[in-house]
């Protein structure tokens, strides 16, 4: 597949999307072909390497404001209802059931909502361990230092000793606290495109 066919198949799979949200990513798929025919490659494997025209639309995808998602799919539905010449009747189910959805909506905003802080929450309370373990390790040896003469010799080699535990504890968490805030960040980037492709009504399983 050349260049030109690629970036026309792209374009039509995304024919559906606003083209304020799909013309700078095209653009950049259009820049990583020209990358990668500078670097040497071919046309053809320039744009293989990019991988299927369904798994970077369903990224772009992936990466539209939730608004605009929601505008989208609502669009879509009425589009449907027109064409099979129910759209006064989908106008007056809209309005009839506003009491009903709208209340259902704001639920289920604030339940995505709620999702994202606990998820960073644990993320900023995994690091604030960290960070008052090294303060608490700090801390013991500066103390252990200036009250050498009250507390005696034994007692500032117990106090450094301490102070040695547990700034090696916070150097034995620091890599499993980041891998696990690092896996903790990407699940709600999973999170975020699994409520797009719920509410755009595409399927899929996310990777």
């Amino acid at each position: 597949m050349t260049k030109e066919q690629f970036i026309a198949a792209l374009r039509q799979r995304l024919a559906a999307l606003p083209e304020t949200e799909t013309e700078k990513p095209i653009a950049f798929y259009a820049e990583s072909i020209d990358d990668r025919i500078e670097d040497g490659m071919t046309e053809e494997e320039a744009v293989a390497a990019l991988g299927s025209i369904e798994d970077i639309a369903r990224e772009i995808e992936a990466s539209l404001p939730l608004t605009t998602v929601v505008k989208r799919r609502v669009q879509s539905d009425r589009a449907r209802a027109e064409k099979s010449g129910h759209s006064a009747a989908w106008i007056v189910l809209a309005v009839l059931g506003f009491p009903v959805w709208l209340p259902l909506l704001i639920t289920a905003a604030v339940l995505v909502l709620v999702v994202y802080v606990v998820i960073w929450v644990v993320i900023v309370s995994l690091f604030a361990v960290l960070l008052a373990l090294i303060v608490s390790a700090v801390a013991l040896l500066v103390y252990g230092v200036v009250k050498i003469a009250v507390i005696g010799v034994y007692g500032t080699l117990m106090v450094l000793g301490a102070a040695a535990v547990i700034f090696g504890l916070a150097i034995l968490l620091e890599e499993p606290i980041r891998a696990l805030a690092k896996a903790l960040a990407k699940q709600t980037g999973r999170f975020g495109r699994w409520v797009k492709r719920k509410i755009s009504g595409k399927g899929g399983t996310d990777r």
